[in-house]
């Protein structure tokens, strides 16, 4: 049947079935794209101190596992926060960096360790690790020197 001789009956139904093929097809795309390059947490502002950080949320394990790796550089008041369901002493590489960080080891409310200015890995030598000193269960990955830029202190309140 041509599309002119559709009465009004026919015209919202094909309304309707474009509509529905128009939302199905976003969602496969975004989908897709989850699945291709994982999950897509939003930024979080979250706090130390008085000192407002942007972080990107590493929740997943393979969040954990890639963390900062291939990246070239972080913005000044931002971070990767890795959130973890327990309590646990990770070990944290710097495998892939292209850049130094510091690392902040947070337990419940309250900063409890530092690795400050960690750097890249050097060709040819093995991957150091690093670990806080007591049990964790958030982890934030700064830029090199944001510790001491902020004057953050061991004892200092996290905010999340």
């Amino acid at each position: 049947m041509p599309l002119k001789e559709l009465g009004t009956i026919e015209k919202v139904s094909l309304r309707k079935v474009v509509a529905i093929t128009s939302s199905a097809a976003v969602f496969f795309a975004a989908a897709g794209l989850i699945y291709v390059f994982g999950s897509l947490s939003l930024p979080k502002f979250i706090s130390i101190g008085d000192k407002q950080i942007k972080a990107e949320l590493a929740v997943s394990d393979e969040e954990k596992v890639k963390g900062l790796s291939g990246r070239s550089g972080l913005c000044a008041d931002c971070g990767l926060l890795f959130v973890y369901d327990g309590y646990f002493i990770p070990n944290f590489w710097m495998k892939e960096m292209r850049f130094p960080i510091d690392i902040i080891w947070i337990r419940d409310e309250m900063v409890v360790g530092f690795d400050k200015n960690v750097p890249p890995p050097q060709e040819g030598e093995p991957l150091a690790t690093y670990q806080p000193k007591t049990f964790v269960n958030y982890v934030l990955e700064v830029p090199a020197n944001f510790v001491d830029k902020n004057d953050l202190k061991i004892g200092d309140k996290f905010k999340f």
